[in-house]
């Protein structure tokens, strides 16, 4: 059973999960009717308490976005925090979604939650424009690495899709960029490099996170 520093499972098995999860399940593609469209991206949610995530629906229907990308730490870990969570997106299914796990969602087995309730945690989404088609990569950097498994499904991606696409988005909760140690999931030096090696020989747009509680317009 997890505790509240410790997930059982390694970053590779949820990887195998979350492509058995993708077999069963195809990858969304998205279609808007103008080449300009909103997406709002959010981490750290821990809940918990819902008033906070309840005015985020308001905001993203406010601003007629296309989708809600929830990058981590989306609660405490916690059966019942996963309930109140799973509570809240049902209440507005015709908003689209997706998540991705931060450390704190695996925390007291929480892996098994979100499985059960959201499923993969590495996956893609499309959204077509009249002209074009973006990708948005989802990864899943919970354990503070992407793991071997992982990696290289990301390159076999970028290898073999990014040209296709328009605009190439990533998310994943690690904010593979700051300079500050944390007390948790530190990414790795050596894999960071790999990174930024295929973030710009394939031309990765944008890489979106969170973690350090900060936020950015």
């Amino acid at each position: 059973m997890g505790n509240m520093f410790i997930s059982d499972e390694s970053v590779n098995f949820r990887f195998k999960q979350s492509m058995d999860w993708n077999e069963e399940h195809p990858y969304q593609n998205l279609n808007v009717d103008s080449d300009e469209y909103t997406l709002i991206s959010v981490g750290d949610c821990h809940v918990g308490k819902i008033k906070n995530l309840n005015q985020l629906f308001i905001e993203a229907k406010n601003k007629n976005a296309s989708a809600l990308i929830f990058v981590g730490d989306n609660t405490t870990g916690h059966q019942q925090d996963y309930e109140v969570f799973d509570n809240v997106l049902s209440s507005n299914e015709k908003m689209n979604k997706f998540l991705v796990v931060g450390n704190h969602d695996l925390y007291f087995n929480g892996w098994e939650q979100h499985y059960s309730r959201f499923g993969a945690t590495t996956f893609y989404f499309t959204i077509t424009t009249p002209t074009a088609t973006d990708i948005f990569i989802c990864l899943d950097s919970g354990s503070g690495t992407l793991g071997s498994e992982q990696l290289q499904w990301f390159k076999n991606l970028l290898e073999n899709q990014r040209q296709i696409y328009r605009h190439c988005i990533l998310y994943t909760h690690n904010n593979l960029f700051r300079f500050r140690r944390t007390f948790s999931t530190n990414p790795k030096i050596e894999e960071i490099q790999v990174l930024l090696d295929l973030f710009t020989r394939h031309q990765v747009d944008m890489v979106v996170g969170g973690h350090d509680h900060f936020r950015d317009e």
